[in-house]
């Protein structure tokens, strides 16, 4: 039984992979591109509430630098992270993304602008 709802997490995870939502690997990728003393709003990263294969980042209150973003997106890469409700997930380049409070159900990131804001859809 575990491994059928292993197997249905997997290609649910496909399927957001092909869609307009950032992975990881985006991510890093964006914000090398930027200015790195640019304010972002990108905190910590965590296993996401509504997929634990997926990783999500905490919105933050106040900004920090995109360059220390970027650290905090290198180190989730091949992370593992524990789950809301527990089970270890690792992350990879091919992770999608989210952005979200601890706990939450956020939106999908889609994009980062040349100032730094965060673009998000809902694609719940």
């Amino acid at each position: 039984m575990q491994q059928y709802i292993n197997d249905m997490l997997v290609k649910m995870q496909e399927i957001r992979k092909d869609s307009i939502q950032f992975s990881l690997g985006d991510i890093i990728e964006r914000l090398k591109e930027l200015p790195q003393d640019i304010p972002i709003l990108l905190g910590e990263a965590e296993s996401y509430r509504g997929y634990y294969t997926d990783l999500s980042f905490n919105p933050l209150d106040e900004p920090r630098t995109v360059k220390e973003a970027l650290k905090e997106a290198e180190k989730a890469n091949g992370s593992t992270f524990e789950g809301y409700k527990g089970g270890d997930f690792t992350m990879a380049r091919d992770t999608p993304v989210w952005f979200s409070h601890y706990g939450d159900t956020g939106t999908a990131i889609i994009g980062i602008t040349d100032e730094g804001e965060i673009e998000v859809a809902d694609l719940s």
